[in-house]
């Protein structure tokens, strides 16, 4: 979408050909008319059964940092017509703290969520959609500091997805 001569937000996922997802990803960084980006949305990384979203966020958190991002979903997918959450990997998360500074909004969609040390001093909203949480993941949040945080929602999933953590 554009705004005043400026993209303010993209959509970047497979249906855009066969450049791979972090190229586009590296593109869109690189682009002036992206400077003012608000909302990042990363669509499917490709049309495999399973959907590896790591070199997706490793490419996000290799790009410089862009404060003009507020907004940020990982795993823009629909379900079940595009995919199923278990059928995806997302990986470790951390490192978007650093990429995205000034970050008001993280929804992350798919299976295999982790963090370890949390730290969005400026998160407004966490959703994590997930069919498995790995225990060590809840464990962080639970005691991460949020000083601005409103909104959490968090999906634990089952156990036969690789949830190891419950809510109590």
């Amino acid at each position: 979408r554009w705004h005043r001569g400026f993209v303010n937000s993209a959509l970047v996922g497979s249906s855009f050909g066969e450049t791979p997802l972090p190229e586009l990803l590296r593109a869109l960084r690189a682009s002036s008319a992206a400077a003012l980006l608000q909302t990042l949305l990363v669509g499917l990384p490709g049309d495999e059964d399973e959907v590896d979203f790591g070199p997706a966020i490793e490419a996000l958190q290799g790009l410089e940092p862009w404060s003009s991002v507020v907004s940020l979903h990982v795993g823009g997918f629909e379900y079940p017509d595009e995919a199923e959450i278990s059928w995806t990997e997302i990986g470790p998360i951390d490192g978007l703290s650093k990429a995205f500074p000034r970050l008001e909004a993280l929804h992350v969609t798919g299976g295999g969520i982790r963090c370890a040390r949390p730290d969005w001093p400026t998160l407004r909203s966490l959703t994590l959609e997930t069919g498995g949480l790995p225990e060590g993941t809840l464990e962080a949040i639970a005691s991460a500091s949020w000083p601005r945080l409103s909104s959490l929602e968090v999906w634990t999933g089952a156990a036969m997805y690789g949830a190891g953590a419950q809510a109590s």
